[in-house]
C-alpha cells in the first residue's frame, strides 16, 4: 500500500511540474491531442482592423519525439487563409535550438477543422467580432 501511494505521488508531481512548466502568462493553450498540443503568444498577438489579419506566434509540443515548435504566422480572416513564415524547432528536454527554416506557405482555412478552430480562438483573443 506504501509503495502505491509513493508511485501515485510521484506521477502526480512529475505531472504538475509538467504541467505548471507549460501553462504560464504568456502562452494561450489552444489544443491538445495523444501526439501533441499546442498554444498561441497572447503577448504578441498584433490585429489589423484595416486588413482584418492577425500575426501571432505558436507553440507546438511534441513529447513523444522530445520537441516543440515555434512558429510565427498570420491569419486573413476576409480570404480565410493562414500563411506561416518563420519556424524554430527545439529539443524539449533542453531547450537547445535544433534549427530554423522558412516556410511562407500560404493555406486555406478549411471549414470544421483545426484551423479554422485556431482562426476562432485567436479571432476571440484579439477582440474580433462577427464571422470570418
Amino acid at each position: 500500500m506504501k509503495k502505491i501511494f509513493i508511485l501515485t505521488l510521484l506521477i502526480f508531481i512529475t505531472t504538475f511540474s509538467i504541467t505548471s512548466a507549460e501553462n504560464n502568462d504568456r502562452w494561450y493553450w489552444l489544443t491538445s491531442s495523444d501526439k501533441q498540443t499546442t498554444y498561441v503568444d497572447i503577448l504578441t498577438l498584433k490585429y489589423n482592423s484595416n486588413l482584418d489579419t492577425v500575426d501571432f506566434w505558436m507553440k507546438a509540443v511534441i513529447p513523444s519525439d522530445d520537441k516543440f515548435f515555434i512558429f510565427q504566422g498570420q491569419i486573413d480572416f476576409k480570404n480565410r487563409t493562414t500563411s506561416f513564415y518563420e519556424n524554430y524547432e527545439y529539443t524539449l528536454s533542453t531547450g537547445e535550438l535544433i534549427q530554423q527554416f522558412y516556410s511562407g506557405s500560404t493555406m486555406s482555412i478549411i471549414p470544421n477543422t483545426i484551423g479554422e478552430y485556431w482562426a476562432y480562438v485567436i479571432a476571440n483573443l484579439v477582440g474580433r467580432t462577427g464571422n470570418f
